[in-house]
């Protein structure tokens, strides 16, 4: 998963910051650039999704990048 986080949210999004799979079909992957937007580092962080649904005969990725805040 760690080449589709850089095809979507660009090379520098190398650090996991969570997954979590919705029902049978889709997995929701964060990753983060280890870079802070704020001085809040809790929730000041960038952070990409990458959705990933699974069907019976395709993928397909969706880029939600988010920001914490």
């Amino acid at each position: 998963m760690t080449a589709a986080a850089a095809n979507v949210c660009g090379s520098g999004y190398t650090i996991s910051a969570g997954a979590a799979r919705y029902g049978a079909n889709a997995s929701l992957y964060l990753w983060w650039n280890g870079k802070y937007s704020g001085s809040n580092k809790l929730y000041d962080k960038y952070i990409c999704g990458v959705l990933r649904e699974q069907g019976r005969r395709r993928q397909h990725l969706h880029d939600v990048r988010m920001q914490l805040t």
